[in-house]
Protein backbone atom coordinates (compact mmCIF):
# COMPACT_ATOMS: atom_id res chain seq x y z
CA UNK A 1 0.00 0.00 0.00
CA UNK A 2 3.17 1.94 0.70
CA UNK A 3 4.37 1.76 -2.56
CA UNK A 4 1.06 2.13 -4.44
CA UNK A 5 0.63 5.65 -2.43
CA UNK A 6 3.76 6.74 -3.15
CA UNK A 7 3.65 6.05 -6.95
CA UNK A 8 0.41 8.09 -6.87
CA UNK A 9 2.06 11.14 -5.39
CA UNK A 10 4.63 10.69 -8.25
CA UNK A 11 2.12 10.22 -10.75
CA UNK A 12 0.43 13.54 -9.25
CA UNK A 13 4.06 15.43 -9.16
CA UNK A 14 4.72 14.29 -12.66
CA UNK A 15 0.83 15.61 -14.12
CA UNK A 16 1.28 18.71 -12.70
CA UNK A 17 4.73 19.13 -14.23
CA UNK A 18 2.99 18.52 -17.78
CA UNK A 19 0.62 20.82 -16.74
CA UNK A 20 3.28 23.61 -16.85
CA UNK A 21 4.92 23.25 -20.21
CA UNK A 22 1.32 23.95 -22.54
CA UNK A 23 0.41 27.28 -21.83
CA UNK A 24 5.01 27.89 -21.90
CA UNK A 25 4.53 26.47 -25.59
CA UNK A 26 1.84 28.37 -26.41
CA UNK A 27 3.18 31.95 -25.63
CA UNK A 28 6.37 30.79 -27.53
CA UNK A 29 4.50 30.09 -30.74
CA UNK A 30 1.74 32.62 -30.25
CA UNK A 31 4.91 35.10 -30.64
CA UNK A 32 6.13 33.74 -34.26
CA UNK A 33 3.08 35.05 -35.55
CA UNK A 34 3.25 38.59 -33.53
CA UNK A 35 6.80 38.51 -35.21
CA UNK A 36 5.50 38.09 -38.39
CA UNK A 37 2.85 40.58 -38.42
CA UNK A 38 5.11 43.36 -37.53
CA UNK A 39 7.92 42.13 -39.91
CA UNK A 40 5.69 42.57 -42.73
CA UNK A 41 5.01 38.77 -43.55
CA UNK A 42 1.14 39.12 -43.93
CA UNK A 43 0.40 36.12 -46.61
CA UNK A 44 2.46 33.93 -44.62
CA UNK A 45 0.16 34.22 -41.55
CA UNK A 46 -2.45 31.72 -42.74
CA UNK A 47 0.06 28.80 -43.52
CA UNK A 48 1.77 29.27 -40.24
CA UNK A 49 -1.66 29.21 -38.52
CA UNK A 50 -2.27 26.10 -40.00
CA UNK A 51 1.35 24.77 -38.72
CA UNK A 52 1.07 26.35 -35.64
CA UNK A 53 -2.71 25.23 -34.70
CA UNK A 54 -1.07 21.10 -35.59
CA UNK A 55 1.44 21.69 -32.92
CA UNK A 56 -1.47 23.20 -30.61
CA UNK A 57 -3.61 20.30 -31.30
CA UNK A 58 -0.45 18.07 -30.39
CA UNK A 59 0.52 20.02 -27.26
CA UNK A 60 -2.72 20.76 -25.71
CA UNK A 61 -3.92 17.43 -25.75
CA UNK A 62 -4.83 16.01 -22.51
CA UNK A 63 -5.73 12.61 -23.67
CA UNK A 64 -2.16 11.36 -23.61
CA UNK A 65 0.94 12.92 -21.49
CA UNK A 66 2.59 9.96 -23.11
CA UNK A 67 3.71 9.62 -26.78
CA UNK A 68 6.61 8.08 -28.87
CA UNK A 69 10.00 9.66 -29.84
CA UNK A 70 8.28 9.48 -33.62
CA UNK A 71 5.78 11.58 -32.62
CA UNK A 72 7.87 14.01 -30.50
CA UNK A 73 10.05 14.00 -34.16
CA UNK A 74 7.22 15.54 -35.87
CA UNK A 75 6.20 18.07 -33.66
CA UNK A 76 10.16 19.34 -33.94
CA UNK A 77 9.79 19.00 -37.86
CA UNK A 78 6.49 21.33 -37.54
CA UNK A 79 8.04 23.76 -34.94
CA UNK A 80 11.50 24.09 -36.75
CA UNK A 81 9.42 25.15 -40.32
CA UNK A 82 7.24 27.26 -38.06
CA UNK A 83 11.05 29.09 -37.44
CA UNK A 84 11.96 28.70 -40.69
CA UNK A 85 9.40 31.12 -41.16
CA UNK A 86 10.54 33.71 -38.49
CA UNK A 87 14.29 33.69 -39.33
CA UNK A 88 14.14 32.70 -43.06
CA UNK A 89 17.64 32.07 -44.22
CA UNK A 90 19.49 33.00 -40.64
CA UNK A 91 18.38 29.49 -39.82
CA UNK A 92 19.20 25.97 -41.35
CA UNK A 93 18.57 22.59 -40.17
CA UNK A 94 19.43 19.15 -40.94
CA UNK A 95 18.15 15.36 -39.59
CA UNK A 96 19.81 12.21 -39.58
CA UNK A 97 17.00 10.16 -38.02
CA UNK A 98 18.46 6.78 -37.81
CA UNK A 99 16.26 4.95 -35.49
CA UNK A 100 13.38 2.60 -37.23
CA UNK A 101 11.64 2.05 -33.58
CA UNK A 102 10.80 5.42 -33.34
CA UNK A 103 7.03 4.50 -33.50
CA UNK A 104 7.29 2.10 -29.80
CA UNK A 105 9.68 4.36 -27.77
CA UNK A 106 7.89 6.01 -25.40
CA UNK A 107 8.63 9.23 -23.62
CA UNK A 108 6.70 12.39 -22.08
CA UNK A 109 5.15 14.47 -24.50
CA UNK A 110 6.99 17.87 -25.36
CA UNK A 111 10.23 16.32 -23.44
CA UNK A 112 12.35 16.88 -26.82
CA UNK A 113 11.00 20.71 -27.87
CA UNK A 114 12.78 22.31 -25.06
CA UNK A 115 16.17 21.33 -25.82
CA UNK A 116 15.70 22.62 -29.81
CA UNK A 117 13.86 25.90 -28.50
CA UNK A 118 17.06 26.58 -26.75
CA UNK A 119 19.34 25.09 -29.84
CA UNK A 120 17.54 28.06 -31.91
CA UNK A 121 16.89 31.14 -28.99
CA UNK A 122 20.23 30.66 -27.53
CA UNK A 123 22.71 31.23 -30.68
CA UNK A 124 20.24 33.99 -32.41
CA UNK A 125 20.01 36.15 -29.15
CA UNK A 126 23.35 35.07 -27.60
CA UNK A 127 26.33 34.77 -30.13
CA UNK A 128 24.77 36.90 -32.94
CA UNK A 129 25.20 34.55 -35.50
CA UNK A 130 24.35 35.24 -38.73
CA UNK A 131 22.95 31.99 -39.76
CA UNK A 132 21.80 29.43 -37.09
CA UNK A 133 22.32 25.97 -37.65
CA UNK A 134 21.29 23.29 -35.59
CA UNK A 135 21.65 18.83 -36.37
CA UNK A 136 19.49 16.87 -34.84
CA UNK A 137 20.13 12.70 -34.93
CA UNK A 138 18.34 9.75 -33.60
CA UNK A 139 19.61 6.34 -33.32
CA UNK A 140 19.79 2.78 -31.44
CA UNK A 141 15.92 0.87 -31.60
CA UNK A 142 13.54 0.41 -28.89
CA UNK A 143 15.89 -0.93 -25.99
CA UNK A 144 18.54 1.48 -26.59
CA UNK A 145 18.12 4.55 -28.49
CA UNK A 146 19.33 8.19 -28.28
CA UNK A 147 17.93 11.89 -29.34
CA UNK A 148 21.08 14.36 -29.95
CA UNK A 149 20.65 18.10 -30.93
CA UNK A 150 24.04 20.37 -32.06
CA UNK A 151 23.78 24.05 -32.85
CA UNK A 152 27.06 26.70 -33.76
CA UNK A 153 26.31 28.97 -30.75
CA UNK A 154 28.74 29.99 -27.82
CA UNK A 155 27.89 26.60 -26.24
CA UNK A 156 27.61 26.26 -22.51
CA UNK A 157 29.44 29.08 -20.32
CA UNK A 158 31.96 28.01 -18.19
CA UNK A 159 30.08 25.76 -15.04
CA UNK A 160 26.70 26.38 -16.26
CA UNK A 161 26.14 22.45 -17.19
CA UNK A 162 27.19 21.37 -13.64
CA UNK A 163 24.89 24.46 -12.02
CA UNK A 164 21.93 22.89 -14.21
CA UNK A 165 22.40 19.77 -12.96
CA UNK A 166 22.62 20.82 -9.40
CA UNK A 167 19.26 22.55 -9.98
CA UNK A 168 17.67 19.33 -11.70
CA UNK A 169 18.87 17.83 -8.21
CA UNK A 170 17.66 20.17 -6.33
CA UNK A 171 14.16 20.08 -8.34
CA UNK A 172 13.88 16.09 -8.10
CA UNK A 173 15.03 16.12 -4.15
CA UNK A 174 12.19 18.81 -3.61
CA UNK A 175 9.40 17.34 -5.38
CA UNK A 176 9.75 13.94 -3.89
CA UNK A 177 9.80 15.58 -0.52
CA UNK A 178 6.85 18.30 -0.51
CA UNK A 179 3.18 17.27 -0.34
CA UNK A 180 1.26 18.67 -3.34
CA UNK A 181 0.13 21.86 -1.98
CA UNK A 182 4.06 23.38 -1.73
CA UNK A 183 4.74 21.67 -5.34
CA UNK A 184 5.94 24.45 -7.42
CA UNK A 185 9.42 23.61 -9.96
CA UNK A 186 10.90 27.28 -10.55
CA UNK A 187 11.52 27.60 -14.23
CA UNK A 188 10.43 25.82 -17.19
CA UNK A 189 12.18 24.19 -20.30
CA UNK A 190 15.10 22.36 -19.33
CA UNK A 191 14.66 21.55 -15.53
CA UNK A 192 11.31 21.03 -15.62
CA UNK A 193 11.59 18.66 -18.76
CA UNK A 194 14.59 16.99 -16.83
CA UNK A 195 12.75 16.31 -14.12
CA UNK A 196 9.85 14.91 -15.69
CA UNK A 197 12.25 12.50 -17.77
CA UNK A 198 13.80 11.17 -14.09
CA UNK A 199 9.88 11.04 -13.27
CA UNK A 200 8.74 9.10 -16.10
CA UNK A 201 11.49 6.57 -16.54
CA UNK A 202 12.97 6.17 -13.17
CA UNK A 203 16.55 6.87 -14.33
CA UNK A 204 16.05 4.85 -17.40
CA UNK A 205 16.52 8.09 -19.68
CA UNK A 206 19.29 10.21 -19.29
CA UNK A 207 20.05 13.58 -20.41
CA UNK A 208 23.50 14.87 -21.10
CA UNK A 209 24.75 18.06 -22.37
CA UNK A 210 28.23 19.62 -23.08
CA UNK A 211 30.32 21.35 -25.62
CA UNK A 212 30.81 20.50 -28.95
CA UNK A 213 34.47 20.40 -30.32
CA UNK A 214 33.61 22.80 -32.90
CA UNK A 215 31.94 25.24 -30.70
CA UNK A 216 27.98 25.11 -29.92
CA UNK A 217 26.58 22.54 -27.56
CA UNK A 218 25.37 19.84 -27.52
CA UNK A 219 22.26 17.92 -25.96
CA UNK A 220 22.03 13.93 -26.08
CA UNK A 221 19.01 12.23 -24.92
CA UNK A 222 19.38 8.34 -24.07
CA UNK A 223 17.04 6.17 -23.50
CA UNK A 224 16.98 2.18 -22.38
CA UNK A 225 14.43 -0.67 -21.14
CA UNK A 226 14.22 -0.44 -17.30
CA UNK A 227 16.16 -4.08 -17.58
CA UNK A 228 18.99 -3.14 -19.97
Amino acid sequence: RERNAYQMQMDARFDALQAQMNPHFMHNMLNVIVNMAYEGNVLEIPLVCNRLSENLRYSTSTREQVTTLQDELRFIENYLLLMKGRFEHKLEYSFELANDCAGQIRLPKLTLIPFVENAVCHPYFESGKAVIKLRIETGGDEHRWYFKVKDNGNGFGEGKVEELFGKIRESLDHIRKTDMAGLEIGGLGIINTCVRLNLFSGGAIEVHMDNAETKGAVVMITGRDADV
